[in-house]
């Protein structure tokens, strides 16, 4: 018959063997403090999105006589194109062509490598999100441009200054320049509005801005805007009205009806047409005051 003692040393034996096992399945037992991210969550979470960087176009060509034609033909495809300071790099392709993307904004210079090649070529500033094309002649230890470098200009007009053809367009953060010799379609230089979306090529500048070759224009969409205005600002023709919420500006070509722009006051019901600007207000093309 077992003793008060052996029972309890069967219970502390059976204690003992039950917390081991707990802990060595993982038991919630432990004292140490839980991590604030699971495990789960920490390997679903998507990584940081890298910078878009720029992009770089090219087309690569070499001496031009008949003697090294045979070269050319065997060994373009040899030649590595890398950015300087940076793992950016790509292949030339038969057709001499080659393209880099994820350039990191900075004063970009290329090098060339390859069988009997090894050229280095600075192309100046490069900014975030360019589009840049080039053509490129390369000779043994030797590259040079063919034509000066075309950067491609693709966006939404947030800011313009200047008078026309001498203009400058805040093109996604970039400064754009207008100059006599640029080409305009869809919209006269005089025309571009705030919100309108551009579309052309130009050459970079020492001052990082772009002068435009060539643009093309397409009008932002029309809002319509109607209320009561709230409040008044500015000093007519340039005024701002807070209409339901909304802030709507005007210029000197806001066309108004019903009353003139000095002649508004709060409570005034206006109606009107204008295009979204960047900072999410409306600059009104018409605008009628009261019934």
């Amino acid at each position: 018959m077992r003793t008060t003692t052996d029972r309890l040393k069967i219970v502390f034996l059976l204690s003992f063997a039950f917390l081991t096992g707990a802990v060595a399945c993982g038991g919630h037992g432990s004292p140490t403090a839980p991590s604030s991210t699971s495990p789960e969550i920490a390997a679903a979470a998507p990584a940081a999105a890298a910078s878009a960087g720029a992009t770089i176009v090219g087309t690569m060509s070499g001496a031009s006589s008949a003697a090294t034609a045979g070269w050319r033909a065997s060994n373009m495809a040899g030649v590595i194109v890398t950015v300087v300071g940076t793992t950016v790099s790509g292949a030339v392709d038969s057709s001499g062509t080659f393209t880099l993307t994820n350039v990191p904004p900075s004063q970009v210079v290329l090098n060339f490598s390859g069988p009997g090649i090894d050229a280095s070529l600075p192309l100046g500033a490069i900014a975030e999100n360019d589009r840049v094309q080039i053509s490129v002649t390369v000779s043994g230890t030797t590259a040079s441009l063919d034509t000066p470098i075309a950067v491609t200009i693709s966006g939404t007009v947030e800011g313009a200054g200047g008078t026309c053809p001498v203009a400058t367009l805040k093109v996604r953060g970039a400064y754009v320049r207008t100059d006599a010799a640029t080409t305009f379609t869809g919209k006269a230089c005089a025309d571009i509005n705030n919100g309108d979306s551009v579309e052309g090529v130009g050459t970079r500048q020492t001052d990082g801005s772009v002068l435009a070759t060539r643009m093309a224009v397409t009008a932002a969409p029309p809002v319509t805007f109607s209320g009561t205005v709230e409040g008044a600002g500015g000093t007519c023709p340039v005024a701002t009205l807070k209409v339901s919420g909304v802030y709507v500006k005007t210029n000197a070509a806001t066309a108004f009806t019903g009353k003139a722009c000095a002649d508004i006051n709060n409570g005034d019901t206006v109606e009107g047409v204008g295009t979204r600007q960047t900072d999410g207000s409306v600059l009104a093309r018409t605008l009628k005051v009261g019934n």
